[in-house]
């Protein structure tokens, strides 16, 4: 972008040239993609053809019909979590940013209309065409579409200093290298305090979590998956590493391990529901006891339900209990526990799943001194995380027994992420069943400010005024 200014500054006859590489630059990525998707060892969602290849770069591949509709609010959710997100990474550089856009303004408009343009049309898209949940997980996820924004306001920022220096040198006739020195120290000196917190080659969460997943089970057992926490630590231990190939882990999202059960569950590129669940207990009636889950997974209408199995649930029919499976977390390698500085959503997601394990685990063998030590410690360091809090949820009603808290807990995992309909089904049954009518038709009336399907409105609506006759 410095490069772009001055060579227009400087009137450069080849800046055309410089503008080609520039936007060539930009899309190497996606000639990338064409080049290999036929050949790579590792695709995403099974991308096999030219037209699949347009539908991932389209997006098409991630529309689910259960996705939340866009709305003012997510629009604002998405926007606030954004420039929260600007401000930490410019800080007090932001105002030299704002000096750029004004000189660009000034003394190159064309510049400054076709660079802001394009910075708000991404802002735009991006705001559009992501998940529009309010889950902090989906904001955190997102974080990487940013970049462009990014690098476009390094551009404006980079403007900001060049202009600044020169101000100062030919108005106040300050020497231009002593400024140039002094903003060196400071940039140089955020860099020093940041560098430790975000030197990630020193953290090693990802594959500890992978290899704790792994060795967990049998070589004949099958492992399913869905969550990202778990699905890339295990591709780079098995894809990368080369570690456990005689280990099978489904991937029940459709994207980059183990599909080929689900190649005939898709209609238009989308995995069906029931035909994928049809496969998974076809899967487990072939390997009874050997079938785990690496999120909390359950089939009523065949009594199946799953167990805590080290950090990972096994499939059982609900009638049989494991005992004794909190030794496995004693195999465990966690090297991150204490070197989380810089408080990256990832880390503190994976290591406040351990810290839920060992305090479900706690609440099983009634020792609820640590149950408390664990859930707090989850708490301080994962408590923005809704799956977290719906675990602690989980442990108070299925070990403890603890009604009051089960609804405190869920209550807040859905305020965070107000489009987690199954835990506000569970929320409104649960207070149905107490006879808590004033609070059950709170949240039937929240589910239907949330819901965008027709059919399920109307009949949220009849629920509610089903219920106001009532109370």
């Amino acid at each position: 972008f410095f490069l772009l200014y001055i060579a227009n500054k400087r009137k450069n006859k080849n800046i055309i040239k410089s503008i080609l590489f520039f936007f060539l630059s930009f899309i190497t990525s996606w000639l990338y993609l064409f080049i290999r998707y036929n050949k790579a060892i590792n695709v995403w969602a099974g991308i096999d053809s030219v037209n699949l290849l347009f539908d991932f770069i389209l997006r098409k591949v991630y529309i689910n019909q259960n996705d939340p509709t866009f709305t003012i609010n997510s629009c604002l959710s998405k926007l606030l979590w954004y420039l929260k997100n600007y401000y930490k990474n410019f800080n007090i550089l932001f105002l030299f940013t704002l000096f750029g856009l004004f000189v660009l303004y000034l003394k190159l408009k064309r510049i400054f209309f076709i660079s802001f343009f394009i910075f708000i049309l991404n802002l735009f898209l991006i705001i559009y065409f992501t998940y529009n949940g309010n889950s902090p997980e989906f904001f955190y996820v997102n974080k990487p579409f940013y970049l462009l924004n990014n690098l476009f306001s390094l551009f404006f920022l980079a403007v900001g200093f060049f202009s600044f220096i020169r101000y100062l040198k030919n108005r106040l006739k300050i020497n231009q290298y002593i400024i140039l020195i002094t903003i060196s120290v400071y940039v140089l000196l955020y860099i020093f305090i940041n560098y430790s917190n975000n030197n990630y080659s020193r953290q090693f969460l990802a594959y500890d979590h992978g290899l704790n997943i792994l060795k967990t089970v049998n070589s004949d057992n099958k492992i399913f998956g869905k969550s990202d926490i778990y699905i890339f630590n295990i591709q780079y231990i098995k894809q990368v590493k080369k570690m456990y190939p005689e280990i099978t882990v489904y991937d029940q999202n459709g994207n980059v391990l183990d599909i080929s059960i689900y190649k005939f569950a898709k209609e238009e590129n989308i995995l069906n529901r029931k035909k994928q669940e049809k496969i998974e207990i076809d899967i487990y009636f072939k390997n009874k006891h050997k079938v785990y889950f690496m999120d909390m997974t359950s089939y009523p209408e065949y009594n199946l339900l799953t167990r805590p199995y080290g950090i990972l649930h096994k499939l059982t029919e609900s009638s049989i209990i494991i005992n004794k499976s909190e030794n496995l977390m004693k195999i465990y390698c966690i090297r991150d526990l204490f070197n989380c500085k810089n408080k990256d959503y990832f880390i503190r997601y994976v290591l406040g799943r351990y810290l839920i394990r060992m305090a479900e685990y706690s609440a099983m063998n009634f020792n609820f001194k640590k149950f408390e030590f664990y859930k707090n410690y989850a708490l301080n360091l994962a408590g923005d995380v809704p799956n977290i809090i719906k675990n602690i949820a989980s442990i108070y009603f299925h070990n403890l027994k603890d009604l009051k808290n089960t609804m405190k807990y869920l209550e807040m995992a859905v305020n965070m992420d107000s489009y987690d309909f199954a835990a506000l089904n569970l929320i409104i049954t649960l207070y149905h069943e107490m006879g808590i009518r004033e609070r059950e038709l709170y949240w039937l009336k929240f589910y239907y400010e949330k819901e965008w399907r027709k059919e399920i409105k109307e009949s949220l609506l009849r629920q509610i005024n089903y219920l106001k006759t009532k109370i």
